[in-house]
């Protein structure tokens, strides 16, 4: 029988053995360097690539350039707050299917609706208190959406397909 560590790490890194988190990039977007100091351990552990913006236009500024896998979003951010900085994520095309993860030190109800509505793909409190937890929500997240890519690259080839098979038949 594996200790519980064990059966942690086979959840986590999957039947191949590989850890998830390697090449895929997570923003991290918060004001509190602590918060960002732990997060970035957290992931980094995990193999993600982290990056880290300190306020609301920094963090659309590295989204637009590094287009992240995922993005961790405070809500309470200077110059702009994460409500604002998920809702311009939301009307770029190219941005618009990134999963958004806001976090806050607030467990408000009203917030996490807001946020769910504006788009959010989750919403969790922070400080991060079960590091397990928070790493196997993040490699769910990811999953959902490579595979959101992979049906959206899918679809584009059977259109372009069809639109073949048109041109082929108007000869």
């Amino acid at each position: 029988m594996r200790s519980g560590r064990g059966q942690a790490r086979d959840a986590v890194e999957g039947a191949s053995g590989k850890v998830p988190g390697q090449g895929q990039k997570i923003l991290v977007v918060d004001d509190e360097k602590l918060i960002q100091r732990m997060t970035r351990f957290i992931l980094e552990r995990s193999q993600y690539e982290v990056h880290v913006a300190g306020d609301g236009k920094e963090a659309l500024r590295l989204a637009r350039e590094l287009r992240p896998d995922l993005i961790l979003l405070d809500i309470q951010l200077p110059h702009m707050d994460g409500f604002d900085v998920l809702s311009t994520l939301r009307q770029g095309a190219e941005m618009r299917r990134i999963p958004v993860v806001l976090m806050s030190s607030l467990a408000d109800a009203g917030d996490r609706t807001h946020g769910l509505q504006l788009g959010a793909s989750e919403y969790l409190t922070k400080p991060i208190e079960n590091e397990q937890d928070f790493t196997i929500s993040i490699q769910h997240l990811l999953k959902q959406f490579r595979m959101q890519r992979t049906i959206d690259l899918q679809n584009r080839v059977i259109h372009e397909l069809y639109r073949f098979d048109d041109k082929l038949n108007a000869i």
